[in-house]
């Protein structure tokens, strides 16, 4: 827990569609994080329109200083398609792999 924050949170579209906003100091500076809707894409259209449009308006327009994307690594074939959009809005994008665990254990490489 970076800030100390909790949400309710489930996994099918239109549960989570607003930002959740926290913040910590480190080495004596304020740092500001912002958890966007959770989504596979950025254009706005299919089931998640809503997270999709919430997501690609802050990105466009806040201009975060550095974009992290979760992606799922047993699912690899739908997260990265995220990460190359997301790469098209902001050059400073942070890719992390989650699930390597579940990965591992079906044996996806």
């Amino acid at each position: 827990m970076l800030t100390g924050e909790t949400a309710h949170v489930a996994n099918w579209p239109g549960v989570t569609v607003e930002l959740k906003e926290g913040h910590a100091i480190h080495h004596g500076k304020r740092i500001r994080f912002v958890d966007l809707p959770g989504t596979y894409s950025l254009t706005a259209g299919g089931a998640e329109e809503i997270a999709e449009a919430v997501a690609r308006k802050f990105i466009v327009e806040g201009r975060p200083d550095v974009l992290v994307v979760i992606t799922d690594a047993t699912a690899l074939d739908r997260t990265l398609y995220l990460v190359v959009r997301a790469m098209e809005l902001t050059p400073n994008v942070i890719v992390v792999v989650n699930f390597m665990d579940c990965a591992r254990r079906r044996a996806i490489h």
